[in-house]
């Protein structure tokens, strides 16, 4: 725990920028702190989505100050939490030695360190997903009714852990899955009525987010997430299938909870999910780590027969099964001032927002007038709150945006002094627009990635009208 706080705490230290998703929940967390609702200066709210993060974060902020330090602290807390967490799950599930393979993993893992220093939900994801196994496992093993404690206990953490992000009902399947297990094993099938109202009550939550629609849709591609898997993580796939095995002599049904559940977490998230962004898989890692402990403990029991040498077999096999993620950063033990969330893949776009809207700042000269055209939400709304701006896309709210030539220049006619800026990378401005902007405004400066990300460069460009 002080070693992996020390590596995270590190990390925050610096206040580096936040990106396009941080900036949307600070937006939001920032406006609970001053207004006492999530709403953003255009009226909209995101209704129950990530309400729990806006709050958490917000109370963060109430008690140390609106700041990128104070934001990602709790990510940093839950982050060092996790880590006995894992621990004492495992020991209850598996053995010391499992719990102590997969605690040491959490604690140095480079996604787990990229994550435990942003201002996203997804570390609070593992750790809902965490407990809610735990008590799944604790269900199977009770004698008690069907609907026992743990089960409710599991839909209170599904209920809590949607609140963060709407991949939270992943831990309900955990439950419904265990649930309907048992009924079908105790053929006490009078309980299956309990699903429909469980399977409304999902629905109507989903409705009071953005993203009722996501229910119907279905990815197919799965390159990006082949080579996510097979490039970065096949030794850790490798040390889970090895603990699947060992797993099914021991313990089955703890076998398929945690290697279906993590197959099952990385299946929704691909096909379901997102096709393109690696993080809504992250909850299925722990299940991963605490695969490859049981593995490794599991093998090294089974072929080294003198408890004495057992040590040394642990030791020996798991130096060589993390010889790759050591040598290619998979794994850190140094602080670094800046863990990429794109390390595994480069999917984020990371630039240094907080200076280039410094220098916007200087070049509007306090002028609230003067409009900021951005590709994206929330970046004007958190670096320069109460500044007019619009968007170089169009969307649903009621302020100015352009996404043809046309358009945007019958903005510039309306205010005569303005602010474009353009991403250098797939944008959703259009090509025609941004060429348009790059060959006939001002250029004012290119911004590229915060500090200690140089390994994965990212720019804008920044551009000027009537300055």
């Amino acid at each position: 725990m002080l070693f992996g706080f020390y590596l995270r705490y590190n990390g925050i230290t610096h206040e580096a920028s936040y990106w396009n998703d941080e900036s949307h929940a600070a937006t939001y967390a920032r406006a609970i702190v001053q207004t006492g609702k999530p709403i953003d200066a255009t009226g909209y709210n995101t209704g129950l989505y990530q309400i729990g993060l806006y709050t958490v974060t917000a109370v963060s902020f109430w008690l140390l100050g609106i700041t990128e330090y104070a934001g990602r602290l709790p990510s940093v807390l839950i982050g060092i939490l996790l880590i006995p967490l894992i621990f004492y799950v495992g020991r209850k599930m598996i053995s010391t030695g499992a719990a102590l393979i997969a605690a040491g993993l959490l604690t140095v893992s480079q996604m787990q360190l990229a994550w435990s220093t942003q201002l996203r939900p997804y570390i609070w994801m593992e750790a809902f997903t965490i407990i809610t196994v735990f008590l799944c496992y604790q269900s199977l093993k009770d004698k008690q009714p069907i609907l026992n404690r743990y089960l409710l206990w599991g839909c209170i953490v599904t209920g809590v852990s949607f609140l963060f992000h709407g991949t939270g009902l992943f831990n309900g399947l955990f439950v419904a899955s265990v649930f309907l297990y048992r009924i079908i094993r105790e053929k006490k099938y009078v309980y299956l009525w309990i699903l429909i109202p469980a399977a409304l009550l999902t629905v109507s939550a989903l409705s009071l987010t953005p993203f009722l629609g996501a229910i119907f849709n279905f990815n197919t591609s799965v390159a990006h997430y082949s080579v996510f898997l097979r490039h970065h993580y096949g030794w850790l796939l490798v040390g889970a299938a090895l603990g699947t095995v060992m797993l099914w002599k021991t313990n089955r049904s703890l076998c398929v909870l945690l290697s279906t559940g993590a197959i099952g977490i990385i299946a929704l998230a691909l096909f379901k999910v997102n096709d393109r962004y690696v993080r809504y898989s992250i909850t299925a890692f722990p299940l991963l780590y605490l695969l490859l402990g049981a593995g490794v403990i599991g093998l090294v029991d089974h072929l080294v027969k003198s408890p004495a040498k057992r040590f040394t077999g642990y030791i020996l096999f798991l130096g060589v099964l993390l010889i790759f993620p050591i040598a290619k950063g998979k794994l850190v033990f140094r602080p670094q001032i800046y863990y990429s969330i794109n390390a595994d893949m480069r999917e984020n776009p990371i630039v240094d927002y907080k200076t280039a809207f410094q220098k916007i700042r200087l070049l509007a000269k306090g002028n609230k007038e003067v409009i900021i055209m951005d590709a994206i939400f929330d970046r004007v709304l958190w670096y320069m709150p109460g500044q007019k701006y619009g968007f170089l896309f169009v969307s649903p709210v009621d302020i100015p945006q352009a996404s043809t030539i046309t358009q945007f220049e019958k903005i510039k006619s309306i205010h005569h002094s303005g602010v474009a800026i353009v991403e250098n990378w797939q944008s959703i401005t259009t090509p025609e627009l941004q060429d348009h902007i790059r060959k006939t405004l001002t250029y004012e400066f290119e911004m590229g990635t915060v500090k200690g990300n140089e390994k994965d460069p990212w720019n804008i460009n920044v551009y000027s009208w009537g300055l």
